[in-house]
């Protein structure tokens, strides 16, 4: 948490502590509470008649248990009635451990000067201060907390540890910390880090497991051991043993040969050898092909967003600056630098484009422009998505609309009426592969891999998809396609293309607009406010039909690519039933039945129209000679 603090180049912490004597011993309790204190083990009267307590008149050889008045390690409240105690003594009588100055585990680090850490006896205050202030040892909060802190503990009778008293040190222990206010780094204490690193080296050399060792250790060294051990798990630390057996350190330093020779080591002499020549540099690591070193320019850090996402995102990130300059001027260089801080700025701009109407996208694609561009906001930003995930119990989500497979072919027939066969293709690619909208106007032609591209030795069509939209789960991912007539269809639009041209010749927005009058034409919504049907709706319509076809989640999950079956789950539970067939006017549905009776003749028609089209076109090159 003291790693939390932020630190300019021109500022520098010290610290102040103060550790308590005897505290617990220092309390005064009930007598009711004094007789739970006492220690199990009984004593005669002649034992203990020398005590003061020893009642005068009592039996020298009678039977006594001793109970202690004060507070006992072993009292279940003591650490809470200890810190309680202590807290409010320096609140009370100091004005220090304010709630805004002290840091508390699973709150928002304090963003003061001064900062106050209690653990039960242990009081430490934080001080920034800059280097000039450093220098002159300026009198500080700190200075005033720890004056009245000396004051308060002599009124209640509480005893300052005098060789534990430090004052304005920027180098120290801080609570089991090595701490260093100058170069701003925390860590656990390097000393004791060396030595159970060097004892651990030892006992290795032994050939004794490491595997076992102490929860006393450091967890930076633990998580180290852990990782390197061959006995602890992937993600676990293991358990350290403490290491005290009969063998001293010095025995440990000095072993034996004989026991060195016990030690696990392979005996392949290729291994031995190899290790050598790394040794001596003769060989490289990882041995390959010698490349040129050609420079590859900066990296385009908006790799693996679509780019209508990643200009989204740009606008959004913009706009929430806009909102923080505005509402706190100079502070967005601060908030970059600390990550805790900024999703606490992103939860409390979520609150204020809820209350003032904005689209709860607009926060959204705010949350995820800052995880990408603060990599290091990711684990503190579940402070923001409460925020979503609030705004969503209001205003609940809708998935989009779904189109039956009739709706569909109506379609592509009238497409290739109007002889739109490349839009026509790719619809059907898409609906048979469940695609997103932009990985179907991405398609070329080497991206299909006909039956025949293979000698028919498979009877489906595959898909590679370029750039999924879901590439942060598989970076490579395909379709496949088992209707004989779709991939015949198909074969016969683009075959033949050169391997690099593009399926689709437009861009999405061309596509988007022979869509819509596609839809016009057949009377179906396409507006996406009126939960029309956009181009998205083909992957959901797609999963949909395969769904009424067959129950089986887990293969319709496999073949639309979604990463998780639940996910898939929860969208047909949604939509399965919303098909939006139902939902139109009776002129509109026997335009789509008519269309979709006659889609199988016309696309054999249109097919081989534009064959004979392209025969002719061919032959009209052709020298006349020939």
């Amino acid at each position: 948490m003291i790693a939390l603090l932020d630190l300019q180049p021109t500022q520098v912490l010290r610290f102040s502590a103060d550790d308590l004597s005897d505290f617990y011993y220092t309390f005064k309790v009930s007598h009711a509470r004094c007789l739970r204190n006492a220690i199990r083990c009984k004593f005669k009267g002649w034992e203990l008649a020398h005590l003061q307590g020893f009642p005068e008149d009592g039996d020298r050889n009678g039977e006594y248990l001793i109970a202690l008045s004060t507070l006992a390690m072993g009292d279940s409240l003591a650490v809470e009635v200890a810190q309680q105690a202590h807290t409010h003594v320096l609140r009370d009588l100091c004005g220090a451990m304010l709630v805004h100055e002290t840091m508390r585990y699973r709150f928002p680090c304090p963003r003061t000067d001064f900062i106050e850490l209690l653990a039960i006896d242990d009081h430490v205050g934080i001080q920034k201060v800059t280097w000039d202030e450093y220098r002159l040892q300026t009198p500080k909060r700190d200075t005033f907390v720890f004056q009245a802190a000396e004051r308060a503990y002599n009124k209640v009778g509480l005893v300052q540890h005098p060789k534990k008293r430090k004052r304005n040190l920027t180098d120290g222990i801080i609570l089991g910390a090595d701490f260093d206010g100058v170069a701003g780094r925390v860590m656990s204490p390097r000393n004791r880090v060396l030595m159970l690193s060097l004892l651990s080296l030892t006992i290795a050399a032994r050939g004794e497991k490491v595997s076992s060792y102490s929860g006393a250790y450091p967890i930076g060294l633990t998580d180290r051991m852990a990782s390197g051990s061959v006995a602890a798990k992937r993600g676990a630390r293991g358990v350290i043993p403490s290491f005290v057996h009969s063998r001293t350190l010095s025995e440990l330093q000095m072993p034996a040969i004989s026991t060195l020779t016990l030690v696990g080591f392979e005996k392949n002499p290729a291994r031995w050898l190899r290790f050598l020549l790394l040794l001596a540099g003769d060989i490289e690591e990882n041995p390959g092909p010698v490349r040129p070193q050609v420079a590859r320019g900066p990296m385009d850090l908006s790799v693996g967003f679509a780019e209508s996402t990643a200009q989204r995102m740009h606008k959004c990130l913009l706009a929430f600056k806009l909102w923080v300059e505005n509402e706190f001027p100079n502070s967005w260089s601060k908030l970059e630098r600390d990550c805790s801080a900024l999703c606490w700025a992103v939860r409390a701009y979520g609150l204020h484009c809820f209350s003032s109407g904005l689209p709860r996208y607009m926060f959204v694609y705010t949350i995820t422009a800052i995880q990408d561009q603060y990599p290091g906001s990711k684990n503190h930003m579940s402070v923001a998505w409460q925020i979503d995930k609030k705004w969503q119990a209001y205003e609940p989500g809708q998935c989009r609309a779904v189109l039956p497979a009739s709706a569909v072919r109506a379609a592509v027939c009238l497409a290739c009426l109007w002889q739109w066969l490349p839009w026509a293709g790719v619809v059907l690619l898409a609906f048979s592969a469940m695609l997103h909208p932009s990985e179907l106007v991405a398609l070329v032609r080497k991206d299909l891999v006909f039956p025949r591209d293979l000698d028919f030795e498979m009877s489906c069509l595959f898909l590679h998809i370029q750039n999924p939209k879901t590439a942060r789960f598989a970076r490579r991912q395909h379709g496949r396609i088992d209707d004989e007539f779709v991939i015949w269809f198909c074969e016969k639009l683009f075959f033949d293309l050169p391997l690099d041209q593009k399926l689709f010749p437009g861009s999405i927005h061309q596509f988007r607009r022979l869509w819509n009058c596609i839809m016009k034409r057949l009377g179906i919504p396409f507006k996406q406010t009126g939960r029309g049907a956009t181009p998205g709706v083909l992957r959901g319509s797609g999963a949909t039909y395969l769904y009424a076809l067959s129950e089986d989640i887990a293969w319709i999950a496999w073949r639309g690519r979604w990463a998780r079956t639940k996910t898939l789950e929860f969208y047909l539970q949604e939509v399965a039933a919303q098909l939006l067939l139902h939902q139109l006017d009776p002129v509109a549905r026997e335009t789509i039945r008519v269309f979709d009776s006659a889609s199988y003749a016309v696309l054999c028609a249109s097919v081989a129209y534009g064959v004979e089209c392209e025969k002719r076109k061919t032959e009209e090159c052709l020298p006349k000679s020939l």
